[in-house]
This record gives C-alpha cells, structure tokens and sequence, in this order.
C-alpha cells in the first residue's frame, strides 16, 4: 500500500512540473504551429547526452527536451551527427535550429545564441582515496594535474590557474584510469561525467577532493535568425523547476547504463546466424528443384518472366514468361532453346553471353506473333548444364524514356518560352507599379509647391496693389523679383529632388542607408504633417551598403506609405510610424511598424502577392509591396517579413552585413 501511495505522489508531483503554464502569445502560439524544428547535439557524450544504437536520445539534456517538448506539445526532428565535430560543422551552416552545448562555446556562438537558463555542472578535483583534501590547486603545481579538454571550462581553467601545466586527456576515463593507475596525481572533470564515468566502467579507490570553483554551463543553443524560437525555448526552459533540473542530474550522476559502442560479439553472432541461414537456402534450392510443383510456385511469386534450362533446352519457366511471350501454355515452349526467344538479328549476340553467367544486358525478344520487345536479361549458372534466365520487359520503361527524350527535347525552348514570358510580365508590373509612383509623386510635389505657389501668389497680389496705388518703384520690383526667383528655384529643386530620387539605376554603388532614409521621409513629410502622422527615426549608428540607392528609397517609401494608408483608413487617433536601423556582426535589420492595428488574418500571406490589395480599386493597384519585395530580395540580396505587433505591424528588412 505504501508503495503506491508513494507512487502516486511521484506521478502528481512529475505531472504538475510538466504542466506549469507557460504564457505564450498568440505570435508565438501561430509559431509553433506552422513550422517545423530541428535539433542536434552531442551524439557521445553520457552522462549529458547521446543517441543509444536503438537511436534513442538519452541523458541529462536529452530528458531537459523531452520536459520542452511535452510542454509545448511538439516534437523536434533529431539530427544524430556521427561526431561532435560534425555538429559544429553543421552549426556552420546553420543546419540545425537548436543545438545544445557548453554556454561559453564560441564557435557555436557565431550563428547560434544561448539561452539564460542553465544546467549548471561544477568542475572537481578527482584523487586516490588515500590522497589529502585539495582546497588550493597552487599549492600542488608540482603534481601531475590532468584534465579532460573541451567545453568553455577549458579556457576558464587555464586562466584561472597560469601557473599549473596541465596534462590535456581525451576523455575523463583516460584521465580517470591515470590516476587509478598512478600516472597522474589529479584529474579535474565535470562532476555530473566524473560520477558516471566512475559508475560506468566499475573503478574503485577514487574520491572527489575539492573544487575549482569552475563551473560548466550546459544549455541550449538557438539560431540567431529565429528571434521568437528563441524567446519560446527560454520561456519553457525557466518554467522547469529547478528541483527536477537536480533530480535530473543527480540521476544521470549514478546511472549506468549499455556502454554505446559496436558490440562485434553480436555481430558475429548475426553473421554466423546468416551464413547458416543462408546455406539452409541453399539446402532448401535443391529440394526445390527436386520438387517441381513447390519450383513452380517460387517462379510464379516474381514479377520477372523466369526460365530455366538444361543442356539449352528449357525445362521450366513460370506463368509470366508464358504470358509475356504470348504463348497460352508451359507445353507449347518446352525444349525451345534460348535463341527461339530472341531477335534472329541479334543470335551471335546472345550466343557469346550464354557462355558465362553475365551482369544484366539489353536484348530485343521474340513473341509468339513475331512482334519484338525490348527487355533486360540476366542469365546465371546454377551448375555446369543448368542455366538460370530471368527476363524484364522495358516496353513501358522504353516507352516513358522515350517521351522524356521528347520533352527534353522541348523543354529548353519552353523554359525559355516560360523565362522570357515571365520577365515581360515583372516589366509590366513594374510599369504599373512606376505609374502608380507617378501619381504618389504628382501628390508630394503638390504637396511641397503649396507654399511657394502660396508665396507667389502673395508677391502677384503685392505688386498689382502696388501699380493700382501709383506706389509701384524700382525697390519693390527688385524686391518682388528676388523674392519670387527664390520660390521658383525652390520648385524647380523640388522637381530635381524627385526626378534624382525616382531615376533607376544600372550599377551598384555604395551609399548611407540613412541618408537615403532622410530623403525619402523629407518628401513625404508634408502628406504626413497634413495627416497628423508622427514619423520616428531611430538611427543607431551610420550602415553604409552596396546596391542600387534610389531602388531602395524606393522600398522604404512604399513601405512607409503603406502605414500611412492603413493608419488613415482605419482612423487612429494618435498617429505615429516608427523606423528603427541597426547593425550587428553579420546583420543590418530595418525595422518599420505603425500603430494601425495589423494586418487581417485572412489576408496576411497574400500582402505580397501582385494585384492584392485591401484597398478599394481606385485606390491601390496591388503592386507597391509587391515591388518592394523584388527590389529587396531579389534586386539587392535581402529578406522581407511581415510580423503583427501588439498595436499594428511591423515590417523587418535583413542585409547581410
């Protein structure tokens, strides 16, 4: 009875670790739900984690994922690597979305970003049993320290101890087995792999003796480009008691479990098994052959027509070579010799491969009606008069390379048919989406003559008063003219501004992002001002890049422009946009959001399709996102995504930098 009420505490107490809710949004709920994740670690590397020959992962991480995935009711595809070394090449690549690891590894750091939660493994002093207590490394320099290399602990070590020259081991067995054996005085090891070790391979007269006061912080690696994977697995991972987390390690500290390697005793076994199998088959061919109805049977169960002669004349075949031949019976073809089947054209052909038992060949056969077939022969020896033929027609197969020979035949002309056709449909939508522009340019330039026409005005009105009065002078003919030469210089460069702004590029150049910014917000600043819309530009730092300028500002402007169309139509009071250009090693992100309340569900993965818009159809074309996105990706190598905040959306443009 005890012991079940025992157990039934340990289920509730398991079930409500697992179960502590974790507060996701709805973001990160739509997240998990339509992508797939990879994972990959370690693939021999007990007590923390492997993969066992069955291909299970096992250890100390591996149970931390398994609590990660019941909680969020997912499940990663495993990625078993042969070698640790493979996984770091695969994080290279980015091959993998989540790796686990030492938190201080730097080569994982490049591409990959560690979580804050920790599975914290100290590092300590391993001796003989008869060895005094170890407090202070220093004071035993002189001794044969050893310690296992790998991890971020290694650097830590060395640098907290200069003085000592440490012996570097493979693993912390080898380091163990020296010092049982007296090759070194000290080994220093994880505590969690030293346990383990010490457990796994059954060494006695070993104690723990000290502390480096080093610890090892085993986590999880995620990809660097995946911002919101990373949020949820540090979310998860915080939501794990710290209690389990113990009970975890402390299990793996003690366990023992199969040692993961080849055992060849089993594969020999397995060999012998199927050597004796194999010649019980052999047994069994024979009495087969002795047995002409259980033969029959075994031909009749192939897909190929199968034939069997003797001294050249057939003996056997099975029901499909019957058909295949457009014979009605066995009878009909007994005694026939192989040449009988085959194309006359071809007999010497055959008459050289009948000699030895040979590797499959092509060959036109014969039918009953004296119609040919294309087939695949292969002929062996069973004895010195017994000869084993089986036959595969390639009438379909022939038929099908046949037609592919045809269409390869066609395809480039129509890839380039396809290719040409597609270019004059993106210069035509590029068209549409310039005229388009024209119109938002038509709007700013009026937008920005309004107040010197405004000025001009004025100075007509000044100087027709003036002549009405008889107080028209030389002064204020001088004074109406400087006046109103500066206002027409204004709109004159006002024109420039745009025509420069809009003129497409041939080649790429290097500019300022933020400069380029600065012009295309300076042209819409009028329309915005008049709209009542609050544009914030959050410039980090200066980003210098190489592409096409103009095709950029371009970008940002439709962007830009977008936000203010959805801010105006869905009528937000406070009206603010703000842009924000920052840098990182490898990265340039620009981000623009609004506060215009998002994009519909319903219409969120077409915004990018062309001639999809929400606007009414005299108001949009469809085609402003559209561009933006073959200017970004594709005109200037980056990447365009669209993410609803919590007050509107938020568009992310990646360079690499």
């Amino acid at each position: 009875m005890k012991f079940f009420i025992l157990m039934f505490i340990n289920i509730f107490l398991t079930n409500c670790l697992l179960g502590n809710e974790i507060k996701l949004t709805n973001e990160e709920k739509e997240y998990l739900k339509n992508n797939t994740f990879t994972y990959a670690g370690d693939p021999n590397w007990l007590p923390f984690e492997a993969f066992d020959d069955k291909g299970k992962y096992v250890g100390v991480i591996a149970e931390h994922v398994d609590i990660i995935e019941n909680k969020l009711n997912l499940k990663f595809k495993k990625i078993i690597t042969k070698h640790w070394l493979d996984t770091l090449e695969l994080s290279k690549k980015t091959g993998a979305d989540i790796i686990s690891g030492d938190a201080a590894d730097v080569v994982l750091a490049k591409h990959y970003k560690p979580i804050d939660s920790y599975m914290k493994n100290p590092l300590v002093i391993v001796t003989r049993a008869d060895y005094p207590f170890v407090s202070d490394l220093n004071n035993f320099k002189e001794k044969k320290i050893a310690f296992g290399v790998g991890g971020g602990y290694s650097a830590d070590i060395l640098k907290k101890y200069p003085n000592i020259n440490f012996i570097n081991t493979k693993t912390p067995r080898h380091g163990l087995l020296g010092v049982k054996s007296g090759k070194y005085d000290i080994f220093i090891g994880t505590l969690a792999m030293t346990d383990y070790s010490i457990v796994d391979m059954g060494i006695e007269g070993l104690k723990v003796s000290g502390d480096t006061g080093i610890t090892m912080n085993l986590t999880l690696f995620i990809d660097k480009d995946k911002p919101l994977l990373y949020t949820i697995i540090n979310k998860t991972m915080s939501s794990i008691d710290e209690m389990q987390k113990h009970k975890i390690i402390v299990k793996w500290r003690h366990s023992k479990i199969d040692k993961i390697v080849v055992d060849y005793t089993l594969v020999w076994k397995i060999v012998g098994i199927s050597v004796f199998v194999f010649l019980i088959g052999l047994v069994f061919v024979v009495i087969l052959r002795r047995n002409n109805k259980k033969l029959h049977q075994l031909l009749n169960s192939t897909i190929e027509a199968v034939a069997i002669f003797k001294d050249g004349k057939l003996i056997d075949a099975n029901d499909q070579l019957v058909k295949m031949y457009g014979y009605n019976s066995l009878k009909e073809i007994k005694n026939k010799t192989a040449l009988d089947f085959v194309d006359p054209a071809q007999n010497e052909f055959v008459k050289n491969q009948l000699k030895n038992s040979q590797e499959p060949y092509e060959l036109n056969m014969l039918r009953n009606d004296g119609t040919l077939f294309p087939s695949l022969v292969r002929g062996t020896y069973i004895n010195a008069n017994t000869r084993v033929s089986s036959v595969l027609d390639l009438t379909q197969l022939k038929s099908v390379q046949n037609e592919l020979e045809e269409l390869n035949k066609t395809l480039e002309n129509k890839i380039r048919y396809e290719v040409e056709k597609n270019r004059e449909k993106e210069k035509l939508m590029l068209q549409q989406s310039r005229l388009a522009q024209m119109g938002e340019i038509i709007s700013m330039i009026a937008h920005q003559w309004r107040q010197p026409l405004n000025s001009l005005s004025m100075l007509n009105q000044s100087i027709i008063l003036k002549y009405n009065r008889n107080k028209l002078d030389k002064e204020f003919v001088e004074y109406f003219q400087e006046k109103s030469n500066i206002q027409i210089q204004n709109m004159s460069k006002t024109i420039d501004d745009f025509r420069d702004f809009f003129k497409p590029e041939k080649e790429q150049v290097e500019f300022s992002l933020n400069a380029v910014i600065k012009d295309a917000l300076s042209m819409v600043e009028p329309i915005f001002t008049q709209n009542k819309i609050i544009i914030k530009f959050n410039e980090k730092e200066n980003v210098e890049f190489v592409g096409y300028p103009n095709e950029f500002g371009q970008a940002v402007l439709n962007i830009v422009n977008n936000a203010k169309d959805a801010l105006i139509e869905n009528s937000v009071e406070n009206r603010i946009i703000e842009i924000v250009l920052s840098k990182t090693k490898n990265k340039v992100i620009l981000t623009v959001r609004d506060n215009a309340g998002g994009i519909p569900e319903h219409v969120r993965d077409k915004i990018f399709d062309p001639y999809f818009s929400t606007k009414e159809n005299s108001h949009g074309t469809g085609l402003g996102l559209y561009m933006t996105k073959i200017i970004l990706e594709e005109h200037m190598c980056g990447k365009l995504t669209v993410i609803d905040t919590e007050y509107g959306t938020e568009f992310i443009i990646l360079f690499n930098a």
